[in-house]
This record gives C-alpha cells, sequence and structure tokens, in this order.
C-alpha cells in the first residue's frame, strides 16, 4: 500500500511537472507566435512609414512643378526683357541653374549664363526635357547641367505663350533642397540608412553623407539586394537589416531604407529566454511590447491620415496663395446646385476677383 501510495504520489507530482512543463511550452509558443506576429506588425508600419515617406516626397516635387509653372507663365512668356526676367525667376527658387526653351526646343536662356549655347538644341540630351517638349511636366534624374556639368535633378514645365510653347526647367542640387533635410531627418534609429536614387542608381540624397555617387558604391549589398526585390533582408557590414525600396509616383526615383534588425526589433528582443523562469515578467513585458505596438500603430495611422489630409488640402488649395483653387471652387458649386434642386429653390452666384488674378490665370 506503502509503494501504491509512493507510486500515486509520484505519478500526481510527475503529472504535475508534465502539464506545468506543457504549460511552460503553450506560453512559449504563444510567445514566439505572438512575437512573430509582433515582428509582422512593426515589418508592416516600417513599410507604411516608407510609402508615405515616398508619398512626401512626391508631393513636395509636384508643388514645385506648380510653382514653377505658375512662375513662368507669368515672367517668362514674353520677348522684352527675357533675359532679366529669366535670371530673377531662377533666382527665386533659390537655384543657381536653369534653362528656358522655345516651342523649337532652342535654348532661349540659360543659367547660369553662357551665350555660347544659346540657340541650340539640348534637349536631345535630357529625357525630362524630351518628355516636357511634347507637353509632360517631367523630373529628371541626375544629369549634368547645361552650363557647366554639375550634377543636378531638374523638374521641367511645359507652359503655352502667345508665341507658342515653352519649356522652362529649374535645377536642383539635391544637397541643398528640402529633400536632403528630409532624408537626413527621417534617419532617427542608430545604423538606419536612407537613400534617394534614380532609375539607373545615381545619389540623389543620402543620409550617411558618404558622399558616393551610386547606391552600387554607397553600399553595394543594398544595391544587391534592392535589384532582386523591393523588400526584404539584407547584411550590411556584419548586422542583419531589413530594407524596403519604394517608387516616387511621378518621378524616376526610388527611396530605400535600410534599418540593423537588432533597433527594428528592439522593442521585442529578449522575451523567449525569459519565459521558463519568470512568467509574471514575461506577461509584463508582452503587456508593454503591446502598448508600444499599439502607440506605434496609432502614430502609423495618425501620420498616414496627417499625410492624407494634407495631400487632399493640396488638391483643393492654390500652393502660390494656399486659397481655394478651381477644384475646390466646383465642389462647392456643385453642392449648392444639388442643395438648391433639393429644396426648389433659386441659386445665384457672385464672382468677384478681388486680386485680379484671374488675368493671369486666363492668360
Amino acid at each position: 500500500m506503502a509503494s501504491f501510495g509512493n507510486f500515486r504520489s509520484n505519478l500526481v507530482l510527475w503529472l504535475g511537472i508534465v502539464v506545468l512543463a506543457a504549460i511552460l511550452a503553450l506560453m512559449g509558443v504563444e510567445v514566439v507566435v505572438s512575437q512573430q506576429d509582433s515582428k509582422d506588425q512593426i515589418t508592416t508600419n516600417f513599410a507604411a512609414r516608407g510609402e508615405a515617406s515616398a508619398e512626401f516626397i512626391s508631393t513636395f516635387i509636384s508643388q514645385q512643378a506648380q510653382k514653377e509653372g505658375a512662375s513662368a507663365k507669368r515672367f517668362l512668356s514674353g520677348r522684352r526683357g527675357l533675359s532679366a526676367e529669366f535670371a530673377r525667376t531662377v533666382v527665386r527658387f533659390g537655384s543657381g541653374a536653369a534653362v528656358l526653351l522655345d516651342g523649337d526646343g532652342r535654348l532661349l536662356a540659360v543659367a547660369p549664363n553662357d551665350p555660347s549655347i544659346i540657340g541650340q538644341r539640348i534637349a536631345p540630351k535630357y529625357p525630362h526635357l524630351r518628355a516636357a517638349e511634347r507637353g509632360h511636366v517631367a523630373v529628371s534624374g541626375v544629369v549634368s547641367s547645361a552650363a557647366k556639368g554639375e550634377p543636378v535633378i531638374g523638374i521641367a514645365i511645359p507652359y503655352a505663350t502667345p508665341r507658342g510653347r515653352r519649356v522652362f526647367s529649374v535645377a536642383y542640387q539635391a544637397s541643398g533642397t528640402v529633400l536632403a533635410s528630409f532624408i537626413n531627418h527621417t534617419s532617427v534609429l542608430k545604423g538606419h540608412k536612407v537613400l534617394l536614387v534614380d532609375s539607373s542608381g545615381n545619389v540623389i540624397a543620402d543620409s550617411s553623407r558618404s558622399g558616393a555617387a551610386t547606391l552600387a558604391k554607397s553600399s553595394p549589398a543594398l544595391a544587391e539586394a534592392v535589384a532582386k526585390a523591393p523588400q526584404g533582408s539584407v547584411t550590411i557590414g556584419s548586422k542583419a537589416s531589413t530594407y524596403l525600396a519604394r517608387a516616387v509616383p511621378g518621378t524616376p526615383w526610388r527611396l530605400i531604407v535600410a534599418v540593423p534588425d537588432d533597433e527594428l526589433f528592439a522593442s521585442i528582443g529578449g522575451a523567449t529566454e525569459w519565459l521558463p523562469w519568470v512568467t509574471l515578467v514575461l506577461i509584463a513585458l508582452l503587456g508593454a511590447s503591446a502598448l508600444v505596438l499599439l502607440a506605434r500603430s496609432r502614430a502609423a495611422h495618425a501620420r498616414a491620415r496627417e499625410l492624407t489630409t494634407q495631400l487632399a488640402l493640396a488638391a483643393r488649395t492654390d500652393p502660390l496663395t494656399s486659397l481655394p483653387n478651381r477644384r475646390a471652387l466646383d465642389e462647392q458649386v456643385i453642392r449648392a446646385l444639388a442643395y438648391a434642386r433639393r429644396h426648389g429653390i433659386q441659386l445665384s452666384a457672385l464672382m468677384i476677383d478681388l486680386d485680379n488674378f484671374k488675368q493671369i490665370n486666363d492668360s
């Protein structure tokens, strides 16, 4: 009976150990799964941030193109005093390089000034100028400026004048633009690498400020990985990293971001090692991680909503005056007409051009 009692006690003890081990194992599996889910969520947020950054750059370039077009129509549509107006217009954009082409693609003006090339057709050397000659707003990759041959990026704007179509293109050194500042401030984690490159892999902006002219020279491993897939894992130096590459809409550019995994997933590291010994601490850590992830998710969604609001506002306002544009007016008119029809009332509208800007728009 004593042996049976000992056997029964041992059996209960072993069953208890097995049950406890099973509970710990299940909790461990749950933690591993939860940790993987957390990694997936962080990776998703990482990708969303890349998308939002690419959209921001696209919006900035679009607004810059609109400003160029408005200035060109206002100041560069005539012939008298064209050289002086051209020089002043280029200075307004904080650039030292630009070209103005006539309807036949010949140079009317160039900055820095070089009389020896006035009248020449330079568009065949520049894809973005050829596209603008065909009537399309175009953004270049890294090209050599017409006057000095310095590496620049250009935004070419076609516009109509009483003397036919003209093309105005301002060239910018990326290191001195808002883009470079944005790229530098995007790099907030240790080892965080952010680059803006053109379709040929030429570097427009680089958070590491390495001075490398191409992605392949800046980071050969990253260049090879991006060529194979737009998102994934890569070893940079001796560190495993997660990277993504996103096209910038409306440009021939790509935004490339790479972050070491130990920095990207720092908030959830080491949890599985503590599980067998400090379950309660593990649960607390998981709860804290969940709160961190929730906060990051909310921040990402808030940023996405903010960008959506900014884009919606940009679509309905004039970039020069910040006043409602034609699209906003059309929407207001449609709503007013619908309200009048629904209630059977008459509708009258009075439009007053307070600043005589309609004359500029009509020209």
